[in-house]
């Protein structure tokens, strides 16, 4: 998660990742903020292969639907409703089908993410992921300098 803020807050507020490289430039280095991104997505995304992330959003979002339509429903309406169907039959119906949706939707988008931690986490792949960190970082904060200084 701190590499997420880091690389967000570099790139929000412009700020240099080290003073040794603000001394030379007092931009954000674009492709440290970016490598610092992914790398954090992908660190959160390895340990949660247990977790039904899923479905908990889709519950959550179903709930708040449900909810939220429960509040919004005059009392007038609700009358004409529980002519045609129960209301809180409805309201089972909504929570159920927009579970589902977003259960589905998540699952799709979450897996996709695990199988890019999944890659990023081979240990060749990691291996050459983290001497290029250790080199950026060595060239960052002893010498100013970036691998990719003026990428974008």
């Amino acid at each position: 998660i701190l590499d997420i803020w880091a690389g967000s807050m570099g790139l929000i507020l412009n700020i240099p990742p080290s003073f040794a490289y603000g001394a030379t430039n007092a931009n954000a280095d674009h492709f440290t903020c970016i490598f610092l991104i992914i790398v954090g997505i992908a660190m959160f995304f390895k340990p949660i292969n247990d977790l039904p992330l899923s479905s908990i959003l889709g519950l959550l979002a179903g709930t708040a639907a449900a909810a939220i339509l429960a509040a919004l429903i005059p009392p007038g309406l609700e009358v004409a409703i529980a002519t045609w169907i129960n209301p809180k039959l409805l309201l089972i119906i909504v929570l159920i089908v927009v579970a589902a949706i977003v259960a589905l939707t998540a699952k799709f988008y979450i897996g996709v993410l695990q199988a890019i931690s999944k890659f990023l986490s081979w240990p060749p792949v990691a291996l050459v992921i983290g001497i290029f960190g250790i080199v950026q970082g060595i060239l960052l904060w002893g010498f100013g300098i970036s691998i990719f200084m003026n990428i974008l």
